[in-house]
């Protein structure tokens, strides 16, 4: 059985947080997959556990789905600045 981890506070707050944003059903392997990498390190400095942890992290983490865009070819974004850019500027004065 490995030794348990010994982590600074701020260290133990940086491996909850980290754990905050992913998938719930991924976090106790997220948490195994870092404790396996921390458990390979001599020495247990902040900025190697905070880079081991952004590592991990990338492993498990996937981004939110945006449900409100729509990628249409009508009403994508580069359709709207063309479309504006194609308009005729006012006769309207800005200074009016």
């Amino acid at each position: 059985m490995a030794s348990p981890l010994r982590l600074t506070d701020n260290q133990l707050s940086a491996v909850l947080s980290a754990a905050q944003p992913l998938a719930q059903n991924v976090r106790e392997d997220f948490l195994e997959a870092l404790a396996a990498r921390l458990q390979q390190c001599s020495e247990l400095g902040d900025g190697l556990v905070f880079r081991i942890i952004r590592e991990v992290q990338a492993e498990f983490w996937e981004p939110p789905r945006d449900t409100h865009v729509n990628l249409s070819p009508q009403t994508s974004n580069a359709a709207k600045w063309r479309s504006a850019c194609d308009r005729k500027p006012s006769s309207r004065s800005v200074a009016e």
